[in-house]
């Protein structure tokens, strides 16, 4: 099956090396969730981890986005049909908002996306945060539960990871990120710099 009949950018990070061998190698079918045809959590967990390797050894920047649809639960009771379009679609949406070479998004389980983003400052990766929500609302997927169109909150941690730390404490604290965001509401991101991964170490972006 050739991948440019899925109607997404096909890119991949299999970035072994320092010096970038296998960079931009495509995807093969089986690293591909089958339902939003971006990457799926096993093989984003792989990438995950060499990814921050590297960045910790080279000391560049890493952003981590954990993005998820607000009261998909629901939405996705009265219609899977169009629980699995919206899923689809927002996809589609964060493939072509991360469109680098060294971007890469993946669902990582249900209504639950990430992206991994690698040479991307905070500055940046709130920017990005902020055009996913927006991007998202943009879709205007009408909830009929509720009359309104769905969104998504966004937990994220961006800078140079800590060689002293792992790739499990980075995601932790995104997700923590991604908790705070949900407490406040729909639609709203939270974010932290990885200089400050810490029990405390979490900032409101906004």
């Amino acid at each position: 099956m050739d991948l440019t009949t899925l109607g997404l950018p096909i890119r991949g990070l299999v970035q072994t090396d320092e010096e970038g061998r296998d960079n931009n190698v495509l995807p093969r079918i089986e690293m591909v969730d089958g339902l939003t045809r971006v990457f799926h959590r096993e093989f984003f967990n792989m990438q995950y981890e060499t990814q921050w390797q590297i960045a910790a050894r080279k000391q560049d920047d890493l952003a981590l986005f954990i993005i998820d649809v607000d009261e998909f639960n629901a939405f996705n009771a009265l219609d899977r049909r169009s629980g699995d379009y919206a899923l689809q679609k927002i996809a589609k949406a964060l493939s072509l908002l991360f469109r680098r070479a060294t971007d890469f998004v993946a669902r990582y389980e249900g209504d639950r996306f990430v992206v991994l983003a690698m040479e991307m400052s905070e500055a940046q990766a709130r920017i990005h945060a902020l055009r996913v929500c927006d991007r998202v609302q943009s879709l205007r997927i009408l909830n009929r539960q509720t009359q309104q169109y769905l969104s998504v909150c966004v937990g994220y941690v961006a800078g140079v990871p800590h060689a002293d730390q792992t790739p499990q404490h980075m995601l932790e604290i995104a997700a923590n990120n991604l908790k705070l965001a949900k407490s406040l509401g729909k639609g709203i991101m939270h974010g932290s710099e990885a200089i400050s991964l810490s029990e405390n170490g979490v900032c409101l972006a906004e």
